[in-house]
Formats: structure tokens, C-alpha cells, sequence
């Protein structure tokens, strides 16, 4: 493998006797992004399949994680869910299979853009499916919002995408109750948010949106005029 610089660098230290393969695949996984090609896409993923069977690679999540990466990719790029239930399957038989695997940060962050892709694509195709990964997504969310440090920017950040998750969860599966968590969750968002002006206007947003739809619902005056107030307040964020 070389750097930036172009200066040959060994990394047989993480890739083990797979350091070659792993550059392979991922030539194969932007060959196939770039040209939509499905056959460099499965050439990728045997490739990736292989590593992970390498017992000379000191950390098997590595290349489980590159390689849900490559499916990710590749459901965006070929407009199908196909890979990505796949790279969906391989993360929950890794957390079902290792609590070291589930404890990991970064793992559980793949699960929540794979399923929040996964979710989006298919709201109007699958809308049971879609309430149904939200939900997943909430969880997940909620597990990395825990472990962040307390009042930081990216528990914030997870707040906001679960209250997201549940307000779609909400509006596709009409669960009262989601409704409400996503209120609670969207409130801390909104707290934790001060820096990021994008990120602070989407959960003010989605606040002002949750807290209109349980006032229609429940008819509060109280939770209308709130949910006006971040309406207009979050364009001045």
C-alpha cells in the first residue's frame, strides 16, 4: 500500500497475508461504484469474503466493516437494497455472534447508516419494512447516544437521528408512542446542538414537526404553538 505521498507503506501488520487482496478489492469496489458494475462488485465482495476468512488479519472486524462499507456503496450506486440486506445480515450475525462485536462503536455505526439507508429506500416501496428498520435505527441510536460524553456535540447529533427515527417510525406505522419518544429525543437534540447551524436547524425542525403532529393529534394548544416556535426559530439557527 502507498500514502498520500506515494511512498510504499507496509501494512501487513493490519491485513496480515491479505494485504494484497485488499487492495484488489478495493480497486474492484470503485470499479464498480464508478461503472455501476455488478460483476467488479461481486469480484469485491469474494475478495472481502476471503479476507475475512484470513486468521493472519489481527482484527477480523476491520474488513467486515470495509466490507458492508463496499455493500453500502453499492446499493446507493445500483439503486437496489440487495447488497445492502446483505451487509445488514453479515453486522447482526457479528453482534449476535460476539459481545465484543456488538460493545464496538464502530459497528454499531455501520448498523445505523446501513439500516438509515436501508429505511430511506424504501418508504414508499416497503413502508412496513421501512417503520420497522427506523425503529432499529432509534435503538441503535440511542446506544451510541448513551455512549457519548454527556452534552457533546455528537450525542446531540445521535439525539437527533433518533428522534428522526422515530418520528418516521410514527408517521409510517402510526405508533403513538413513538411519537412521544421522538418529542423527548428531539428536545435533547435540540439542547445539545449549539454549534453546527445545519444540524441545529434539522432537529429544531424536526421538533417543531413532532410537536405539530401530537398537537393535531391530542389537540394541545400547547404543543401547536411550541411546534411554531421552532418552526420559525429554526430558520434564524
Amino acid at each position: 500500500m502507498t500514502d498520500l505521498l506515494g511512498t510504499d507503506v507496509d501494512d501487513s501488520d493490519i491485513w496480515g497475508r491479505s494485504a494484497a487482496r485488499v487492495q484488489s478489492a478495493r480497486a474492484l469496489a470503485e470499479q464498480a461504484m464508478a461503472g455501476r458494475d455488478t460483476q467488479a462488485l461481486e469480484e469485491s465482495v469474494a475478495l472481502w469474503e476471503a479476507v475475512l476468512r484470513d486468521r493472519t488479519v489481527p482484527d477480523s472486524i476491520l474488513p467486515l466493516l470495509e466490507l458492508v462499507d463496499v455493500e453500502i456503496g453499492a446499493c446507493l450506486a445500483l439503486g437496489s437494497t440487495e447488497p445492502l440486506s446483505r451487509g445488514i445480515g453479515r453486522l447482526d450475525e457479528a453482534i449476535a455472534r460476539s459481545p465484543e462485536a456488538r460493545a464496538r462503536i464502530d459497528v454499531q455505526r455501520a448498523r445505523l447508516t446501513a439500516y438509515e439507508v436501508r429505511a430511506s429506500l424504501t418508504e414508499s416501496t416497503d413502508p412496513a419494512h421501512s417503520a420497522e428498520d427506523w425503529l432499529t435505527v432509534s435503538g441503535i441510536a440511542r446506544f451510541l447516544a448513551e455512549s457519548a460524553t454527556d452534552g457533546s456535540i455528537e450525542q446531540g447529533e445521535r439525539f437527533e437521528t433518533m428522534g428522526r427515527a422515530l418520528l418516521m417510525h410514527h408517521e409510517l406505522a402510526l405508533v403513538p408512542e413513538s411519537l412521544g419518544e421522538a418529542v423527548i429525543s428531539l428536545r435533547r437534540a435540540v439542547s445539545a446542538l449549539t454549534g453546527p447551524r445545519r444540524k441545529a436547524a434539522e432537529a429544531c425542525y424536526l421538533l417543531g414537526r413532532a410537536l405539530r403532529l401530537r398537537g393535531e393529534r391530542d389537540r394541545s394548544p400547547d404543543d401547536l404553538n411550541e411546534g411554531r416556535c421552532h418552526a420559525v426559530g429554526c430558520v434564524g439557527v
